[in-house]
């Protein structure tokens, strides 16, 4: 129905633009069968058809008319496509670019995970070094501590066995011989004034050690003779 009513409306424009341009009443088959074809928008056969007609009259204004319309709409549809097809490009790189975009941001997040759990286990690391530094500084501790307890039974094992080698010694060396008080009884002399005449060669000794000092650090007179 719809068809029917587009084609008595197309047969009227011809009809008027034929009126107007005093051309023939009948029109060539190639105008009728472009004008069917151009209805059922097939528009390749419909141009195909209306250049074949023109080829026989070329100065049908219906067919010439009709073919314009046809072109008129191709290089607006022709238009319209392009645009779309430039709008759906932009859309893609605009698609692209926010993929692209959310891409970087997944990126960089899990480069801050990455990061942060580096920094993490670093930290962790390096406060069990620390708790081990301190539990080997308190053990240290504790072993310093301990050290005296177990050293004090070697002093003191030490000065035992010193004390020994000296009892040993003392029990090794001879006695004193009994010459020094056979010849003090022999001299008719008590031990009491052998020490009295010791401690005074004693003293006349150190006299003459002092007195050879005292010599000593005085300057010679040039004046005298040496003897």
């Amino acid at each position: 129905m719809k068809q029917k009513i587009l084609y008595t409306l197309f047969s009227l424009l011809c009809f008027g633009l034929m009126n107007t341009a005093q051309a023939q009443i009948s029109n060539p088959p190639e105008f009728h069968e472009g004008a069917q074809f151009y209805i059922n928008k097939q528009i390749p056969q419909a141009v195909a058809a209306l250049e074949q007609g023109l080829r026989k009259e070329p100065d049908n204004l219906a067919m010439q008319e009709l073919l314009k319309k046809i072109r008129e709409q191709q290089d607006q549809q022709d238009q319209q496509n392009q645009q779309q097809n430039q709008q759906n490009e932009e859309n893609q790189d605009e698609n692209q670019e926010e993929n692209q975009d959310q891409q970087n941001q997944e990126e960089n997040q899990k480069e801050e995970e990455n990061s942060e759990n580096q920094e993490q286990e670093q930290e962790g690391q390096e406060e069990q070094e620390d708790q081990q530094n301190q539990e080997q500084q308190g053990e240290d501790a504790e072993q310093q501590e301990g050290d005296p307890q177990e050293q004090e039974p070697q002093e003191g094992e030490q000065q035992q066995d010193q004390a020994n080698e000296e009892q040993e010694n003392e029990e090794d060396s001879p006695p004193p011989s009994p010459s020094a008080a056979e010849r003090l009884q022999e001299m008719n002399m008590s031990e009491d004034k052998a020490r009295m005449i010791l401690d005074a060669m004693r003293n006349a000794e150190v006299q003459y050690l002092q007195q050879n000092k005292r010599k000593a650090t005085q300057k010679p007179d040039n004046s005298k003779p040496d003897w």
